[in-house]
């Protein structure tokens, strides 16, 4: 099991779309999504993430290079996992249940809550407007590069009794996914064992401690 710091973000009532906060994901040590589990799918965009908190709000990163960007849905709850996907997956009860968040390229989300891929819950609209983000594509020789900031704030884990997440360690994994794009492909950060692919599967989430000491930017 891989083991995540998460540093606190020293920047109150930041936004995600905030040069400051940006400015500051942008320092810190980037953790990849590289891990291909199911070789069939061997194609591997370069992909990788910054994650902070400041008690209140998970603030993320993901930077992604790959050759080809599909965004075809544009409304909140849509399958984005079928467009270029980046997706956080967090349990804050140990692995008993665990949130789904899925952004394509656009930054359009489908958020979900329940305890496996077959009990799952869409979370409301409301609730998902809550979480700000800010995003940045290019197209480059090769293929294209795009980043996705967000603030994700406690209030979103709406399952759950409102938690501080400062001194805390949940359970959590980070993905990359395209299912229709002309090579699919699902890359993870911490390793899963499974027959095909599968991120809903708690028991290959990775730890992640919220720092508890604040740090500037």
């Amino acid at each position: 099991m891989k083991q995540l710091n998460i540093p606190f973000l020293k920047i109150p009532g930041s936004v995600a779309g905030s040069p400051e906060c940006s400015k500051f994901l942008d320092s810190l040590k980037r953790e990849k999504i590289s891990e291909i589990c199911w070789p069939v799918y061997g194609y591997k965009p370069e992909v990788a993430f910054a994650i902070a908190h400041n008690g209140e709000a998970i603030f993320l990163k993901y930077y992604v290079a790959e050759k080809e960007t599909r965004t075809a849905f544009t409304e909140i709850n849509d399958p984005v996992y079928r467009d270029s996907c980046v997706e956080f997956f967090v349990s804050l009860d140990n692995g008993l249940h665990y949130y789904n968040l899925e952004f394509n390229s656009k930054g359009v989300c489908l958020a979900q809550y329940g305890s496996g891929r077959q009990d799952r819950n869409l979370l409301p609209e409301s609730v998902i407007s809550e979480i700000e983000k800010s995003t940045r594509r290019t197209s480059t020789g090769d293929g294209f590069y795009w980043e996705l900031c967000l603030k994700i704030p406690q209030s979103v884990f709406c399952y759950d009794e409102p938690k501080n997440l400062t001194g805390k360690s949940v359970l959590g994994n980070f993905y990359k996914c395209g299912d229709d794009l002309e090579d699919p492909h699902f890359v993870v950060w911490n390793p899963i064992s499974s027959e095909e692919p599968d991120f809903h599967l708690p028991e290959y989430f990775g730890r992640l401690s919220f720092a508890s000491a604040p740090v500037s930017p």
